[in-house]
């Protein structure tokens, strides 16, 4: 960034340079007649001055905003499922990388759907690797979270308390990584929401099946 304002600076200096040395081997221009043309000229010269002003203040100002994100964390989320042949051992898997020598203490992991407005906290889900909360240290450092999406007994719970907060629809979703100091969001793929909207309607029909049964064993 440095570079391209020294830049900016030198291809000014060189421009008014320029114009000097024009100006001063074509004398005639000081002349009555040319009054009128010197002083469009010069209007022109003015604001092409206050823009080069404008233009050198935000580039400064640009500067002075990036120099003071260098001490701030900052993340990148990028989803990495594990494929498998039997569908229901699909893994869900999102890569965490530091971007920052800042350290960044990583405390929840939720996912976020249309038609709930609440984040699931889903770190009770997370399959093997390193335990939540964790913290990244060095720029490049990398931290993943896994999970399976498919209906089984471990994650039942988890699509039962979605229908008990609203009617998830499943139509968009993101993951939410909650740092001490921010968030991140990445959205979630057609793939991943297609197979938890199974999941769900699966979690429905057997909480279905079972008020049923067990509401004619009561006569009801």
């Amino acid at each position: 960034m440095l570079w391209k304002i020294i830049s900016f600076l030198l291809v000014g200096i060189c421009m008014f340079a320029f114009g000097l040395w024009l100006g001063s081997i074509q004398a005639e221009w000081a002349k009555p007649e040319h009054k009128d043309a010197v002083a469009y000229l010069a209007m022109i010269g003015g604001w092409v001055s206050g823009i080069a002003t404008s233009v050198a203040v935000i580039i400064s100002l640009y500067a002075t905003y990036q120099a003071s994100q260098n001490n701030v964390e900052k993340l990148s989320l990028t989803y990495k499922p594990y494929s498998s042949v039997d569908k229901e051992n699909y893994c869900a898997n999102i890569e965490v990388v530091n971007l920052r020598s800042v350290p960044v203490h990583i405390q929840e992991f939720c996912l976020e759907f249309s038609g709930i407005n609440n984040h699931f906290n889903i770190n009770e889900l997370k399959a093997n690797g390193k335990e939540i909360p964790y913290s990244l240290y060095q720029v490049g450092e990398k931290w993943e979270f896994a999970f399976y999406p498919f209906a089984k007994p471990g994650n039942m719970r988890f699509y039962k308390s979605l229908s008990e907060n609203g009617n998830p629809s499943f139509r968009s979703g993101f993951f939410v990584v909650k740092t001490s100091m921010k968030q991140y969001k990445l959205r979630m793929p057609n793939e991943l929401l297609e197979i938890m909207k199974i999941s769900y309607e699966k979690q429905m029909e057997i909480r279905k099946n079972y008020k049923e049964m067990h509401g004619k064993e009561m006569g009801f």
